[in-house]
């Protein structure tokens, strides 16, 4: 008997100049802080209205980002057990 197939979540279709865009990231060295990601923020933060706009890595850091400009001292947190 064969193993089932794995359950496709997307159907992700990559451009030869975003991949070409990607490698040269990579390449460059500059994974976090460099000229994409400055333009990136800058292109987002126009797109949404927004004065400023900050990129993180992963959700997590994006969460840990919002509470430090939110939260003051004394404030609680609710999360579920």
């Amino acid at each position: 008997m064969s193993s089932p197939r794995p359950l496709s979540m997307a159907h992700i279709v990559l451009a030869e100049e975003d991949i070409a865009a990607a490698v040269a990231v990579l390449r460059s060295g500059a994974l976090r802080e460099g000229p994409e990601c400055a333009a990136f923020e800058k292109e987002f933060a126009a797109a949404t209205g927004a004065a400023h706009a900050v990129s993180c890595a992963n959700g997590s850091a994006a969460l840990h980002l919002v509470y430090h400009a939110l939260l003051r001292p004394g404030d609680e947190i609710l999360v579920p057990s």
